[in-house]
């Protein structure tokens, strides 16, 4: 790092990557960086105001890589038992279909911002704008065991303002060389990476539905199909806000809150549509469903179309009550400070999500799969904190 004259800062750096799980005809790769941050208020002719503690602006700029997995390179494969004449014989299947040329997921981000520190230094502002853009995406898909590679390339351009809210917009900008869609999720075919929609958006086939007799209770002759599937919404939140905050009082109590909202996404209902294939969900047995409920019931398993429920929310992230003891206690036993605190998790969830809670997701982290299956929620916590300085 460089400072030049304690108002301008350039930060650069390289790094170089050889990975074993590189492909064999795939050497190394480079990750530059370069970040730089001017507090532009302390130049002479910046106008002076009294209000205006510092303005600080700054961009940075790099890139980075994700690795394969450890065998996505190799072609090799796995011993099983199959039936032949009645009996069990040794045999082998295809593990891994390999890529000599399997090369890291790499990632460039573009990053503007600035700092502002207002009335004395009590208000603090800061503003990011960025454009992040992957290519060479590490993405499972089912093709022929002779062909293997990385092939997606993702644009994700947005901007969020750290102090309380924040936006987001992904396309998927190409996949192979005629845009083939990538089909994923639980179950094989609830989501895509199709070009020109979100990644691991969430496809399924659109259908409308009427009470034509008048009885209150939805038909399978009632319900009318589209002709194919369509791109029913984002699993990713698009955009969201946060809001915490710290009160003191007495003299040594403080009270913290946080607040936490996404909203612009859709989940899965698994769990829901699990139950209405065996008949045991709302829309299959309760008398007075709503008919979207016993249409979507109906429709189950085959359509998944009716269970992608609005996944936006605001939570109640956390509550605590700290107290501050007098520097003269701790100094009782040669301690500098000594503080206690209570608090508590995962308080509250205001959201029109119908399962237990729409953060959850039973596949994990992969391919940007989302689904809630029989998934436990995060649970409330309540626990109790004893800080003491020495």
């Amino acid at each position: 790092m460089v400072g030049i004259r304690d108002r301008l800062y350039l930060t650069g750096a390289v790094r170089a990557d050889k990975n074993s799980s590189f492909g064999t005809e795939f050497s190394n790769i480079l990750y530059p960086k370069l970040s730089g941050s001017w507090v532009i208020s302390e130049e002479p002719f910046f106008p002076r105001m009294s209000w205006l503690n510092s303005l600080r602006v700054r961009a940075a700029w790099g890139k980075s890589g994700r690795a394969p997995g450890t065998l996505d390179a190799l072609h090799f494969y796995n011993p099983v038992a199959v039936a032949l004449n009645g009996s069990d014989v040794p045999a082998i299947t295809i593990g891994g279909a390999g890529n000599a040329k399997l090369k890291p997921e790499q990632t460039g981000e573009l990053e503007t911002g600035l700092d502002v520190d207002l009335i004395d230094r009590r208000v603090h502002f800061e503003g990011t704008y960025y454009n992040k853009n992957s290519k060479d995406g590490l993405i499972a898909v089912q093709i022929a065991p002779s062909v293997g590679e990385s092939f997606t390339r993702l644009d994700n351009l947005g901007g969020n303002i750290t102090a309380s809210a924040w936006g987001n917009r992904n396309r998927v900008l190409k996949t192979d060389s005629i845009g083939t869609p990538i089909i994923f999720g639980l179950g094989g075919a609830t989501q895509r990476n199709q070009v020109g929609y979100p990644a691991g958006g969430y496809w399924g086939t659109p259908y409308t539905f009427a009470d034509t007799s008048g009885d209150g209770l939805i038909k399978p002759s009632e319900i009318t199909f589209g002709d194919s599937d369509t791109f029913q919404g984002s699993s990713v939140p698009t955009h969201g806000a946060s809001l915490s905050t710290d009160v003191h009082f007495l003299r040594h109590f403080t009270v913290f809150a946080q607040f936490d909202g996404r909203w612009g996404n859709k989940l899965d209902n698994s769990t829901e549509s699990f139950r209405c294939i065996f008949g045991i969900c709302a829309g299959a047995r309760v008398p007075g469903t709503s008919l979207a409920d016993q249409a979507a019931a109906i429709t189950s398993p085959s359509v998944e179309t009716g269970y992608y429920q609005d996944a936006g929310f605001i939570k109640l992230r956390e509550v605590s009550l700290t107290y501050t003891a007098p520097p003269s206690w701790p100094a009782a036993f040669g301690a500098s400070a000594l503080s206690i605190t209570g608090a508590a998790r995962n308080l509250v969830t205001w959201t029109n999500y119908r399962g237990p809670d729409p953060e959850v997701n039973d596949i994990g982290q992969f391919n940007f799969s989302q689904a809630d299956f029989l998934t436990q929620p995060p649970v409330r916590q309540f626990f109790a904190r004893i800080n003491v300085t020495f």
